[in-house]
């Protein structure tokens, strides 16, 4: 049985682990701004919400500027939620990817180990013991 060093190898391995630790922060990252753009979207349909009912119940009350306005902010952080999951779903694919670069480096290493195709007897096993 033989070891084929590789040091080029072994630096892609450590490469690609870095990259998959990197690929895991940044879907943490993902997570956290999806969570902000939905708790900023969440205020703004309640502002709009509120606004809308104050409107219908006494018109006049709130001008129709601030009600668009209102409207507008609403629909932009619903916008930016859709943004943040998206950007949520690549940052999770990238860890896929980056896992199976990972394992394709792992593989190789595999192919730095030469066996033979039999069991063999070691020099030191075919020695005759002394009486």
């Amino acid at each position: 049985m033989a070891t084929l060093e590789i040091p080029e190898m072994a630096d892609d391995l450590r490469r690609a682990d870095a990259a998959v630790v990197r690929a895991k922060a940044e879907v943490t990252r993902a997570q956290d701004e999806q969570r902000r753009a939905e708790s900023v979207h969440n205020i703004a349909r309640l502002s709009f919400q509120r606004l809308s009912t104050v409107a219908d119940k006494k018109p006049g009350l709130v001008a129709q500027q601030e009600i668009d306005e209102a409207q507008s902010r609403d629909l932009v952080t619903e916008a930016q939620v859709a943004a943040a999951k998206s950007a949520l779903a690549a940052a999770e694919e990238q860890v896929n990817v980056n896992s199976a670069d990972t394992q394709k480096v792992k593989t190789l290493m595999d192919y730095t180990r030469v066996t033979a195709p039999f069991a063999g007897l070691s020099p030191s096993d075919t020695r005759t013991p002394v009486p």
